[in-house]
């Protein structure tokens, strides 16, 4: 394996290490891409101070984010985000099915992508970045009043791709952010399985 490859899979393998991205960017530096070097290092020192300089993420993040995108920085839980918006033409995604990515500490966290989209790209993303949460943009919630549980339903189609045991994680929970962090969990175990990635803990997925 090439040493670039076994740096970046670290990365992947422990998302929430901070000095395997660092490693990867010190690499990255010796080897003529000082720029994404210095956005990670940027992202994981600074994220908690103000966003980063204007640059071209396009040919870091567009291989598999096909489409147009636009960026965002904005503040939120995990301090300054950056967000790239898919775009259909010259039409951005109505606000229900927006379509986006959320970079933080120099490689992308966040996924929020239709269902078919997601088990036709997973290979792809999952072997590149190392996604923790992925959210279905045409999934839809329901709660059972009766039986005081929430339930979440993903197409029947791009659903049947997902294997059986991680399924499984789908049944019926108390309260709607339990059965999103279901589906979320489910996606990101899949994805990392095609990527020969070890399992993470429900706590990272969710």
């Amino acid at each position: 394996m090439h040493q670039r490859e076994m740096l970046l899979r670290a990365v992947l393998e422990n998302p929430d290490c901070d000095t395997t991205r660092l490693v990867f960017a010190d690499w990255l530096d010796e080897n003529g891409e000082g720029e994404r070097a210095a956005f990670i290092r940027w992202q994981v020192r600074n994220r908690f101070t103000h966003p980063y300089p204007r640059v071209s993420y396009r040919k870091w993040f567009q291989p598999w984010w096909k489409g147009r995108a636009v960026r965002v920085n904005r503040w939120g839980d995990e301090g300054c985000e950056l967000l790239l918006i898919r775009k259909r033409g010259a039409h951005e995604y109505g606000a229900a099915t927006s379509h986006y990515m959320q970079v933080n500490r120099g490689f992308v966290q966040y996924i929020r992508i239709s269902a078919e989209d997601f088990f036709r790209e997973a290979a792809v993303i999952f072997h590149t970045q190392p996604v923790t949460h992925v959210s279905i943009a045409d999934s839809v919630e329901a709660h059972d009043p009766a039986a005081q549980l929430w339930r979440v339903h993903v197409p029947v189609a791009p659903l049947s791709q997902l294997p059986m045991k991680f399924r499984a994680y789908l049944g019926p929970a108390g309260t709607r952010r339990a059965v999103l962090d279901a589906l979320s969990y489910a996606c990101v175990s899949y994805g990392r399985q095609l990527a020969g990635l070890p399992p993470l803990p429900p706590r990272v997925a969710a």
